[in-house]
């Protein structure tokens, strides 16, 4: 199987970007992914600070034969297998809760840790079971250069933990060829990020297109459990009534059901939450349905 290295990654979400790599649709391939602060981890002895931020978010660039604006990207992430070692770290006055980090870690949050047979090694006392999921997931926008720290509609820096082995997400396709940015892996992840686990990763992947489909107004996840969206706001309200919006309209479509249907089964079984406080400027928030409230 033909491996994508982190030799070359971009920072930018670009159109100007020369792609890593060109794959066909259908053919499993895996990505290297590079640290979302850059190439300095290199044992557990290394700390991170301020000026350690060699990058923001470096993505690999992907080119997708056959992709063309209008289709929905679809990509099938197979594995998603962490390094061996990650960090948690933010200057405190940047964090969800400045205050309370402050109190406790001073200025700087900074811990490098051991990532080992499927734990991440908080102490010897704590090990937290791993869930990697992909942090930075987009397709290139076509009018506009974006820092793969924000997310939008294309996707981009959404740290959404669904967003892990066994999902599909759906993307929308801007430009030819996709150009599909990955990047920003975490070992594991809290919801709102009041931090995470940075890590390098591979992932194991294979796309597929839709074509001649309603183009997607955000981003869309399936695993074998749920339909799920997302999207993201200036405000946790909004974030959080455009992903709704989303998902009543995707499973009216998908079932074949009337909108007053569809929001009679959200409303009594939805699932939701805020994934990311930190984005700057912006909440992201998930809803979500399983799929076993529909029968056939």
């Amino acid at each position: 199987m033909r491996k994508i290295t982190k030799d070359i990654v971009y920072e930018y979400n670009d159109r100007a970007n020369i792609p890593t790599a060109s794959v066909e649709l259908n053919e499993p391939f895996v990505v290297e992914t590079e640290l979302s602060t850059g190439d300095w981890l290199k044992s557990t002895d290394d700390k991170w600070g301020p000026g350690k931020s060699l990058k923001n978010n470096p993505c690999a660039c992907i080119y997708v034969n056959g992709a063309k604006p209008g289709d929905t990207l679809l990509v099938h992430i197979e594995d998603i297998v962490p390094g061996p070692i990650g960090h948690m770290a933010l200057e405190t006055y940047e964090s969800v809760f400045p205050d309370i980090a402050e109190s406790i870690f001073g200025p700087l949050f900074s811990e490098t840790v051991e990532i080992a047979n499927g734990y991440v090694n908080i102490s010897p006392q704590i090990k937290v079971p791993i869930k990697p999921m992909i942090g930075v997931i987009s397709t290139t926008i076509a009018n506009e250069v974006r820092n793969h720290i924000v997310a939008g509609p294309y996707g981009g820096n959404l740290d959404v933990q669904e967003i892990s082995a066994g999902a599909t997400v759906y993307l929308p396709v801007y430009v030819e060829g996709a150009l599909l940015n990955l990047g920003d892996v975490h070992a594991r992840q809290s919801d709102g990020e009041i931090s995470a686990v940075e890590c390098r990763s591979e992932l194991k992947l294979s796309i597929g297109i839709e074509t001649n489909k309603k183009p997607l107004a955000w981003p869309r996840i399936v695993n074998k459990d749920y339909w799920m969206t997302v999207s993201c706001a200036k405000t946790e309200r909004r974030a959080f009534e455009l992903a709704f919006k989303e998902l009543l309209e995707w499973i009216c479509d998908e079932r074949s059901i009337s909108k007053r249907e569809a929001y009679m089964v959200l409303a009594a079984a939805m699932e939701a939450r805020c994934t990311v406080y930190l984005n700057p400027f912006l909440f992201t928030y998930i809803c979500k349905i399983n799929k076993n409230c529909f029968v056939g």
